[in-house]
């Protein structure tokens, strides 16, 4: 048995696995994608390749890789490249062979992206690339432009999963810091590790608590 949704009912689904014929149960139970940059990485490739891992399939992914953590000294810069990325991968006709991005799924979902990113502003968050507002690429579709906000652990974009093409920057201050805000989350599907040292690569990717780690 498969199933994809919140970690809350995916329990259940164990729960009731365990008690009746304990037949083998595949959740799927979202993702807040930790993509983590050391400092000796090389920051535009790391920060290109997550934009796109966000923005890919309108970041209706689970796997999406939706937070963006870096040196607290390469915030800005970070912005400035994830923002550069979304203003080029913009939602357009899905018809034509150019378009990387369609439609979201619907109108409930859009909604629901949109408040994620006013709640974000109001909490004090910076929007970089994007805005809360819907993206007419084709009249009648549930489009919605990438968002890069550049903002802290605590705020709920970077804590629940979007499902949109929404990318939360993160500062931090060294590497215990950015292993406690890429495992500081509810989900655990998938995570990043961005570096030039294989020894570092090594030894911290089995400090993050992710299923699948790349």
């Amino acid at each position: 048995m498969t199933f994809t949704g919140s970690p809350e009912v995916g329990r259940r689904f164990l729960g009731y696995s365990a008690a009746s014929n304990g037949k083998r149960v595949w959740p799927e139970l979202g993702g807040k994608t930790a993509s983590l940059v050391l400092p000796d990485a090389d920051l535009e490739q790391a920060v290109r390749a997550t934009a796109d891992g966000c923005f890919y399939n309108q970041g209706q992914m689970c796997t999406a890789s939706s937070r963006l953590l870096v040196p607290r000294a390469d915030r800005d810069r970070a912005l400035e490249i994830a923002a550069e990325v979304a203003r080029t991968s913009l939602p357009d006709d899905p018809f034509a062979v150019t378009t990387s991005m369609g439609a979201i799924v619907g109108e409930g979902q859009l909604r629901s992206i949109a408040g994620f990113v006013e709640r974000a502003v109001a909490e004090g968050g910076e929007i970089a690339a994007g805005s809360a507002e819907r993206y007419e690429a084709v009249p009648g579709g549930s489009y919605f432009a990438p968002v890069v906000l550049g903002v802290t652990p605590e705020h709920e974009v970077a804590r629940r999963e979007v499902f949109g093409p929404v990318l939360s920057v993160i500062a931090y201050d060294d590497v215990e810091d950015a292993l406690n805000i890429a495992n500081g989350t509810e989900y655990g599907l998938a995570a990043a590790l961005w570096s030039n040292d294989l020894n570092a690569v090594h030894r911290l990717s089995r400090r993050l608590k992710a299923g699948w780690s790349g």
